[in-house]
């Protein structure tokens, strides 16, 4: 990918969030516009265009994220 995306720019420090919690493939921060308090966005540090192009175990990782952040 060459332009670096919305969640890249998040991932890098370019645009402030609220980080929840992050990992080695995975980072989540609070929503924005969250539908409901707490609204935490769980997203892959790679940078793609959707998750098929992401490898099982980066799915896996990226899951991880989801559980560790989860309610």
């Amino acid at each position: 990918m060459g332009e670096q995306t919305l969640f890249g720019k998040i991932i890098a420090g370019d645009i402030p969030s609220h980080k929840v919690a992050s990992g080695t493939d995975w980072y989540a921060f609070l929503d924005i516009l969250p539908r409901r308090d707490g609204h935490t966005l769980v997203v892959p540090n790679k940078q793609v265009s959707n998750l098929q192009e992401l490898s099982e175990q980066e799915v896996a990782s990226l899951f991880v994220g989801v559980k560790t952040v989860q309610r």
